[in-house]
C-alpha cells in the first residue's frame, strides 16, 4: 500500500541524519510503494541524500517554530501525509504541531509533561535521565517510532548506498592516484567547529600517523579535513615524517566514497564516524566527553572499536559547545597514543587477513 510518511528531523546533524536510515529502511521494507518526505534544517547538505536512496523528498526550514509551521502549511500539508514520525527525545511541543498541521491521521513521537499532546502515540521515555547517560544505543529510539506501526525492523545497521555515478569517479580516482588494491587507512582529526570539545589532541593524531606511515610501509594513509579544520593541513606537512599520505577535502559527495574504500579509519566521535560506520568500514573511534555507547549499532557486525576512559565524570556532553567542568578535558588527555596503537594494531591484524583474501580473489 502507498503512503505520504513524513519523518520531523529539524534538529538533526549529518551524522544523526546517517544513523536515522535504520528508521528509514525499516519504513521502505515494510511500505515498499511508500513517499518518504523528511522535514530538515535549512542548512543541512542534501548531498547526503544521494547515498539513501529510501528518501523520496526532503523539505528544508529554517529551525524557528514560526517558519516551521509556516514550511508545514505551505508545502508539507499538501502532500496529504499519511503518518508522521517525530525522531527526537525533544522539541516535543513545536513537533507535535508540525505532525497535527501536516494533516497526518497517525501521529508518532515522544512526549514530555503533556507537550507531544498532538500525537495519535505516544512513545515512553525516561525524562528524568539525558538521552547522553542512558546507555541505549541511539537507533533504538528510532526503532520505537516502529512499534505503534506493528512494523518489523531491518538490521539493526546504518546503511549508505554509493551511487553508479560516484563509483566511476572513486574507480578514477582510485586508478590515477595509484590506491587501487591498496591497504587503505583513514585518519579524521576533527570534528565539527562547534565541538572541539570531542577532539583528541592534533599532537597525539601526527604521533599515530608518523607511527603507521614508517610501520606499515603497504598502506596508504588518507587524512580528511572538513571546512573548518583547513588550519590543521599546515600542521600535517610540517611534522608528518613520510610523504605517503594523501590530505582529502574534497566534497561531501568525494569524502563519503574515499571512506568507503578504507579498510580501517581513526576518528573522533565526528560525522566520519557515522559515515565509517554505516560503510561498514573497520573503525577505531575515540570518545571524550561523549557516549560511546549511543552509536552501537545492536547488530553483531559491528565494526566500531571505542577507545575511552571510564571516568566518573563521563558521559557529561549535552550539547554543543562542550564544557568541561575541570577545564581540561581529562577524559581525551587521559587516553595515550599508546593505548590507541595497540587496538590499531589489533585491528590492522584482522584487516590484514581480509585484505589478502580480497586480493587472491581479484
Amino acid at each position: 500500500m502507498s503512503k505520504n510518511i513524513l519523518i520531523i528531523c529539524y534538529h538533526h546533524g549529518l551524522g544523526d541524519i546517517i544513523s536515522l536510515t535504520v528508521l528509514i529502511n525499516s519504513l521502505k521494507l515494510n511500505y515498499s510503494n511508500s513517499n518518504i518526505i523528511l522535514l530538515v534544517r535549512e542548512n543541512t547538505n542534501t548531498d547526503i541524500f544521494r547515498f539513501i536512496p529510501a528518501v523520496n523528498r526532503v523539505i528544508k526550514s529554517k529551525n524557528d517554530r514560526s517558519s516551521l509551521i509556516r514550511t508545514t502549511l505551505r508545502e508539507i500539508r499538501k502532500l496529504k501525509i499519511d503518518i508522521a514520525l517525530h525522531c527526537h527525545a525533544e522539541r516535543w511541543f513545536t513537533s507535535s504541531v508540525i505532525s497535527f498541521l501536516s494533516g497526518a491521521r497517525i501521529r508518532i513521537g515522544y512526549n514530555k509533561k503533556h507537550q507531544g499532546f498532538l500525537n495519535t502515540n505516544t512513545i515512553e521515555f525516561n525524562y528524568d535521565v539525558s538521552i547522553h547517560r542512558q546507555n541505549i544505543p541511539i537507533v533504538e529510539y528510532y526503532y520505537k517510532l516502529l512499534e505503534p506501526l506493528n512494523l518489523s525492523r531491518i538490521s539493526g545497521e546504518k546503511k549508505l548506498i554509493i551511487p553508479p555515478m560516484i563509483h566511476e569517479w572513486l574507480n578514477t580516482y582510485l586508478i590515477s592516484n595509484q590506491l587501487k588494491n591498496k591497504l587503505t587507512i583513514g585518519i579524521h582529526p576533527g570534528c565539527d567547529s562547534k565541538g572541539k570539545g570531542k577532539r583528541w589532541s592534533i599532537e597525539n593524531f601526527i604521533e599515530l600517523i608518523n607511527y603507521i606511515l614508517l610501520k606499515y610501509s603497504d598502506a596508504v594513509v588518507l587524512i580528511f579535513i572538513g571546512p573548518d579544520e583547513l588550519d590543521l593541513e599546515i600542521q600535517f606537512s610540517e611534522r608528518l615524517k613520510s610523504p605517503k599520505y594523501i590530505i582529502i577535502k574534497n566534497s561531501l559527495e568525494k569524502i563519503i566514497a574515499l571512506v568507503s574504500v578504507c579498510s580501517i579509519i581513526v576518528c573522533n566521535d565526528s560525522f566520519l564516524l557515522h559515515v565509517s560506520q554505516a560503510l561498514g568500514s573497520r573503525t577505531i573511534a575515540i570518545f571524550g566527553p561523549t557516549n560511546h555507547i549511543l552509536q552501537k549499532s545492536n547488530t553483531k557486525n559491528d565494526k566500531i572499536f571505542n577507545v575511552f576512559k571510564d571516568l566518573e565524570c563521563r558521559p557529561c556532553w549535552v550539547s554543543n559547545p562542550v564544557i568541561c567542568k575541570y577545564n581540561d578535558f581529562r577524559c581525551l588527555g587521559k587516553i595515550t597514543v599508546e593505548e590507541v596503537i595497540k587496538v590499531f594494531e589489533k585491528v590492522y591484524n584482522m584487516e590484514l587477513n581480509n585484505y589478502f583474501k580480497k586480493v587472491n580473489l581479484s
